[in-house]
């Protein structure tokens, strides 16, 4: 209480509560709900999220029209595996030691990835089988060689080879994949 000079009383007022206008409380609002949906989405999508945001895949080098292929070809060179090259056909964990397309005039596209691991070759072979037949692929042919062995397999327009041979410590599996572009 403050007395003034004319003798009464006054009252103190209490210092106005400041509450937030509309207009933040729309923005909060905003904010939470985008939130909300941006920690929904990563659930959802389980981190694939990422992939809309990664870097395109560009080769490190590309020769038009090389010697001893028909006129309009060309050679990507890669130093990672191209987007469209099936993502589930290597079962390692390893990056690719080689990576090369050959687009052809005609529209068709064969991709080599060549890949090592430390597995045997039955046993690389073994798990590349039951990998392709999980992923669709159809296997029709399976042969193992006394030193190496191969497999074909096709799924929708699509014919894969993957060779295994011994190599330095280690065991080179070889994709092929030739994809027609029509």
């Amino acid at each position: 209480m403050q007395i003034t000079a004319d003798s009464k009383v006054k009252q103190a007022t209490p210092p106005p509560v400041k509450t937030p206008d509309t207009m933040q409380q729309k923005v909060l609002l905003a904010v939470l709900g985008i939130l909300a949906i941006a920690a929904v989405s990563l659930l959802v999508f389980k981190g694939e999220i990422q992939t809309f945001t990664k870097p395109k895949i560009v080769p490190s080098k590309v020769i038009t029209n090389p010697a001893g292929y028909p006129a309009g070809t060309q050679i990507a060179l890669y130093n990672q595996v191209p987007a469209a090259f099936p993502k589930n056909l290597w079962t390692g964990t390893g990056a690719p030691t080689h990576v090369d397309a050959v687009n052809n005039r005609d529209g068709t596209t064969q991709t080599t990835v060549v890949y090592a691991t430390s597995e045997k070759i039955q046993a690389a072979m073994d798990a590349e089988v039951q990998n392709l037949i999980k992923n669709g692929w159809r296997i029709t042919q399976n042969n193992l060689l006394q030193k190496a062995g191969f497999m074909t397999a096709v799924s929708g327009s699509g014919n894969l080879t993957v060779t295994f041979a011994p190599a330095a410590g280690s065991t080179q599996v070889t994709f092929q994949l030739a994809q027609s572009g029509k």
